[in-house]
């Protein structure tokens, strides 16, 4: 939420398009990008953007930069993570395929971990 050019709230996990200023927009890919950026911070076991003010992060989501896929030590992961959190929310991932892939047997760590 931005109150007076000030957003509010955990801007960590916040999809591109929730912090524009003249038409945030909402919708169920807002929440896989959220979804994408927790399984970063699990993967990597860091928070992301740390070190990072809230108006930075704020400009770095909204220019498509992301944190590094390198720190992500699950190969298998880094593919899903890239897709989930696109810049475009119509290339993210349906929580159907979402769910589908942690079926896989290559996933089943992240799907225990998730389902738990």
């Amino acid at each position: 939420m931005f109150t007076n050019q000030t957003f509010v709230g955990t801007v960590h996990y916040v999809a591109p398009e929730a912090l524009s200023i003249n038409a945030p927009k909402y919708s169920a890919k807002s929440d896989i990008y959220s979804y994408a950026v927790l399984a970063w911070e699990v993967s990597a076991r860091r928070i992301p953007y740390k070190k990072s003010e809230p108006s930075v992060i704020v400009a770095m989501v909204r220019g498509g930069n992301r944190e590094e896929l390198k720190l992500v030590p699950d190969q298998e992961l880094r593919p899903f993570i890239e897709k989930a959190w696109h810049q475009d929310p119509d290339q993210r991932p349906t929580s159907a395929e979402i769910l589908e892939l942690l079926q896989h047997p290559s996933m089943r760590m992240w799907s225990a971990l998730m389902t738990t």
